[in-house]
């Protein structure tokens, strides 16, 4: 496989990744605790696939001659049709790393915010957002936030 080609295989990756990151946002903000089990799941098995591609990618660099040298640095070595390929699957990369920060950003701090509102920050104990008919805190309770006795 050509650098060009890998170029493209890689910001493919990443426009998964970028899928899988969004489909994580959801399963958070579902509160589906099997969909969330499997997003995560998920993630991890793509995190050593993106490790493996990063190293290729170096490794595709260093026999080039184009070791630590910017996108269009690399894109400039080339001419025609391979220099348009590289430009755009840095573009496409570019673009899908962009979403996946903002998605990943946003699903930890829906993930702080639960974590807020089950678990006091200060003891880490479980919080008691559990009401009684009478609008009393009742820590007994453990599904749903309102007690069905009202």
């Amino acid at each position: 496989m050509d650098y060009c080609d890998f170029m493209a295989d890689y910001a493919e990756f990443f426009e998964n990744v970028r899928e899988q990151e969004k489909e994580k946002l959801e399963a958070l903000l579902s509160n589906d605790l099997p969909r969330m089990q499997k997003s995560l799941s998920e993630q991890q098995i793509v995190l050593k696939k993106a490790e493996a591609m990063e190293k290729k990618r170096l490794a595709m660099l260093k026999e080039i001659g184009c070791e630590n040298l910017p996108l269009r640095e690399v894109a400039a070595r080339f001419d025609g049709e391979e220099k348009q390929r590289i430009i755009s699957s840095g573009i496409r990369l570019d673009r899908a790393v962009k979403s996946i920060q903002y998605f990943n950003r946003k699903a930890l701090e829906i993930a702080g915010m639960q974590m807020e509102f089950f678990y006091d920050q200060d003891t880490g104990e479980e919080n008691s957002h559990f009401y009684t008919a009478q609008g009393k805190t009742d820590s007994s309770k453990k599904s749903g936030s309102f007690s069905k006795e009202v």
